[in-house]
């Protein structure tokens, strides 16, 4: 199991847009990858999952992946939450 935590930086938090480039990205990994916000665990797959959190800036979040590629999956949504200036990692 991968895990790493980090904080939202756009003030708009988790919307739409970003929301669904992250899902788009980790569709393309085997892991069951899950986000934690709020005491609350949803899969990562799942956009209406994320949007229903109402990630905001400043929020802490924390993402798992646990399966074959879970090294990768870490990986690449770290710098894609980087890539867009969502996220800093804790």
């Amino acid at each position: 199991m991968q895990k790493k935590n980090f904080r939202i930086i756009l003030d708009q938090g988790l919307c739409v847009k970003p929301a669904t480039e992250l899902v788009h990205l980790v569709m393309k990994f085997h892991s069951e990858i899950s986000l934690k916000a709020f005491q609350k665990q949803i899969d990562f797959k799942s956009l209406m999952g994320i949007l229903s959190l109402g990630i905001c800036g400043g929020t802490e979040i924390e993402v798992t992946a646990e399966g074959q590629d879970e090294k990768e999956a870490i990986t690449a949504i770290t710098q894609k939450l980087i890539e867009l200036n969502l996220a800093i990692e804790l």
